[in-house]
C-alpha cells in the first residue's frame, strides 16, 4: 500500500503523517526498529528500491515514509520511483509520501502519473489538506481549544481567524497561549484582541479600508503601529500593492458583472477567505477610489526606487494622495 499524505496546510500534513507512524506502531511495530524514514529531496531510486525490499525485522509489516518526493524540482524521470514502489511486497510494507505541496500540483505531477500506471487504484490511498477556509477554520480553533480544556468564545474565534490566517503552525501556538491566559473562563474577544498579533495582511485590509473612507488618522495609526513593531517598510509597501491589484480585479469583475469572490481566488491563487473580505471592500469603494489607491502605491514604489524618498515616506505620502 502507498498511502499520499500532502497539501498546503504543511501542520496538518505533518499531523497525518505522525497519526499513521503511530498507528502503525501501536499495532505492528512495539519494538520500533520497523519505520524507515528518509528525505526524497535527495533520495535516488535505488535508494528508495532498496528502502522498499528491506524484510520487516521480528514484525508482521515494515513503514517507510518519504519526505519531499513530490516537491523535487525540475524532475520529469519519475517512472523509476514508481518501479520501485510497484514492486515492494504489499503484504509486508505500507509506504507514505508525504509532501507540503498543493493538490493540484500532485495531480499534475510526473511521479503521481507514473504511480498511477505502476500501481492498481486499490493500491493508493490519498489524503489532501488544503488551506481551511473560514468557516472550518473557526471549527478548528474550537477545536483546538477544547483539546487544551478550554471553551472559545464564536466572536473571538473569528478575530483569531482573520487576525493569524490559515496558518496553523502559528495558530495552534496562538490558542495555547490563549488557553494558558485565564483558565477559569472562556477565551473571549478581548483577550484575543490583547495577546494576539494581528496578521500583515490583516493589517493591510484595515489600512485599505481607512483609505477608502477616507480616514486619514486611522489609517496613519495603523501605519506608525506597524512600523513601530518593527515590520519592514519595504514588505508593507508589497502587501499593500498587492492588495491594491486584488481590489482593482474585484472592482472590474463586479463592474462587469462576470464573476465573484470564487474567480478571484482561481485567478490569483489567493486563499478564499482573502478574497471573500477583498470582494467586501472592493464593493464599499467606487471604481476612482480604488485605481487612486492603486496608483498611489505605484507612485510611492517608484519613487523608492529612483531614490527620491524613503520606504517609510512614501507610505505616508500614500495617505494623502489618496484621501
Amino acid at each position: 500500500m502507498v498511502i499520499l499524505v500532502h497539501g498546503e496546510d504543511g501542520y496538518r500534513v505533518a499531523q497525518k503523517r505522525d497519526e499513521l507512524v503511530t498507528a502503525f506502531r501501536a499495532k505492528f511495530d512495539q519494538s520500533g526498529m520497523n519505520v524507515d524514514l528518509r528525505d526524497g529531496s535527495a533520495l535516488s531510486p535505488e535508494e528508495l528500491s532498496s528502502a522498499v525490499r528491506t524484510q520487516p525485522f521480528l514484525a508482521s509489516r515494515r513503514l517507510v515514509v518519504v519526505k519531499g518526493l513530490f516537491s523535487r524540482k525540475g524532475e520529469k524521470a519519475m517512472e523509476p520511483y514508481a518501479a520501485a514502489l510497484a514492486a515492494h511486497d504489499a503484504e509486508q510494507l505500507i509506504v507514505v509520501l508525504s509532501d507540503v505541496i498543493s493538490e493540484e500540483a500532485v495531480a499534475k505531477h510526473p511521479l503521481r502519473k507514473a504511480l498511477q500506471k505502476a500501481l492498481p487504484k486499490s493500491a493508493i490511498v490519498e489524503y489532501g489538506f488544503p488551506p481551511l477556509a473560514p468557516g472550518p477554520l473557526r471549527a478548528w480553533i474550537a477545536e483546538e481549544a477544547a483539546r487544551a480544556g478550554r471553551q472559545i468564545m464564536s466572536d473571538a474565534a473569528e478575530l483569531l481567524a482573520v487576525s493569524v490566517g490559515p496558518d496553523l503552525w502559528r495558530m495552534s501556538g496562538e490558542v495555547a497561549k490563549l488557553a494558558a491566559w485565564r483558565s477559569d473562563v472562556p477565551i473571549m474577544r478581548e483577550d484575543v484582541a490583547l495577546l494576539v498579533e494581528r496578521h500583515l495582511e490583516e493589517n493591510a485590509f484595515a489600512f485599505t479600508d481607512a483609505v477608502g473612507a477616507g480616514d486619514t488618522r486611522a489609517g496613519a495609526t495603523l501605519l506608525e503601529r506597524e512600523l513601530a513593531a518593527g515590520n519592514d517598510a519595504f514588505a508593507l509597501l508589497a502587501m499593500l500593492i498587492r492588495q491594491a491589484r486584488l481590489l482593482a480585479a474585484a472592482r472590474s469583475l463586479i463592474d462587469a458583472g462576470s464573476g465573484g469572490p470564487e474567480a478571484l481566488a482561481s485567478s490569483f491563487g489567493v486563499h478564499p477567505f482573502v478574497a471573500k473580505k477583498t470582494f467586501a471592500q472592493a464593493r464599499a469603494l467606487s471604481a476612482v477610489r480604488v485605481r487612486r489607491f492603486h496608483d498611489a502605491l505605484l507612485n510611492a514604489d517608484a519613487g523608492i526606487k529612483r531614490g527620491r524618498f524613503a520606504a517609510e515616506d512614501a507610505l505616508r505620502q500614500i495617505l494623502a494622495q489618496c484621501v
